[in-house]
């Protein structure tokens, strides 16, 4: 088993259903105005993704930021052992 690390995720106010908080050019996205912005700011793509994200909803209801304990594995897999009250 490999050394459990804190991650932050998004979940679901209404069940369990969680998401990986999203990276860009290498860093955790930041938290604009009720969206996610690269730390970078806002600016062409690269990383074949957007710069700019709306916050993710499910259930039709915006998630929520959490940090978990998971577990990195060597195919690039997350496994997500708890997820941490805020």
């Amino acid at each position: 088993m490999s050394e459990k690390v804190e991650i932050m995720v998004f979940k679901c106010v209404s069940c369990d259903y969680l998401e990986l908080y999203p990276y860009h050019c290498g860093r955790p996205m930041e938290l604009q105005e009720e969206r996610l912005v690269c730390w970078r700011g806002e600016h062409k793509p690269c990383c074949n993704s957007s710069s700019v994200l709306p916050l993710p909803q499910h259930h039709g209801e915006t998630m929520k930021i959490h940090h978990a304990l998971a577990e990195l594995l060597p195919n690039k897999q997350v496994l997500i052992h708890e997820v941490l009250e805020n």
